[in-house]
């Protein structure tokens, strides 16, 4: 039995540390908890665990794997211990480039996206998901866009969870339907300029939209 008082100040110390740096690399983040448990003389996914349970805004802690990046033994030791999801989702923007399609879910303001159905390919799972989730008409995929990793706690069970992001388009003009068996509240077009000012929002949302402004120089 640890001196949980103790030790959950220390965490927490860490995880402000993180917060800061949000943009973490894999490496950066497991050095910080490794760091933490090395001071605790505890395991570090004991750190890890720890740092799910400490409520914040987001309710995420998001972990980025790049391709090119050879994962530690200890990642994926680590990683196996999670229920992995695949999933697919949607980046959907105004031919013009002014809008971007979001989605209001228990008051989080996110990205259509969803589960990857068994045999489905991830291009048609994300075309799927935006339909069913917001009602958006005529979807045109432009390109394959993003990977992104993100750990989650839900009803005491952790999760892995990897989404499969898709840049696409869609007419201005809809009859967006919110799918609330999925506890979408709202749907709508924001404006691209703008979209970054919604709160509360996922940070990794925010950190894609900022990219794709990056890459249409908006």
């Amino acid at each position: 039995v640890y001196k949980k008082q103790k030790s959950y100040k220390k965490v927490l110390e860490y995880y402000k540390k993180a917060m800061k740096i949000y943009s973490f690399n894999n490496k950066l983040i497991l050095d910080l908890c490794e760091n933490c448990a090395k001071e605790l003389k505890i395991p570090a996914k004991d750190v890890i665990k720890w740092l799910f349970q400490i409520p914040h805004s987001y309710n995420t802690l998001s972990l980025y794997f790049s391709d090119d990046m050879e994962l530690s033994a200890y990642v994926n030791e680590f990683t196996n211990n999670f229920t992995r999801i695949t999933a697919a989702g949607g980046i959907v923007m105004t031919p013009d480039r002014k809008h971007i399609l979001m989605i209001r879910r228990q008051g989080m303001w996110d990205l259509p996206k969803g589960k990857i159905e068994a045999e489905e390919q991830a291009k048609a799972a994300a075309i799927r998901e935006v339909e069913e989730e917001t009602n958006c008409q005529n979807l045109k995929v432009i390109k394959s866009y993003d990977i992104t990793t993100h750990l989650f706690n839900k009803k005491q069970k952790l999760y892995l969870k990897t989404t499969h992001w898709f840049l696409m388009e869609a007419p201005k003009e809809q009859n967006f339907i919110a799918q609330k068996v999925e506890n979408i509240e709202k749907v709508s077009w924001k404006t691209i300029n703008n979209v970054l000012n919604l709160y509360p929002i996922h940070r990794l949302v925010s950190d894609l939209i900022q990219q794709v402004k990056k890459d249409f120089n908006i």
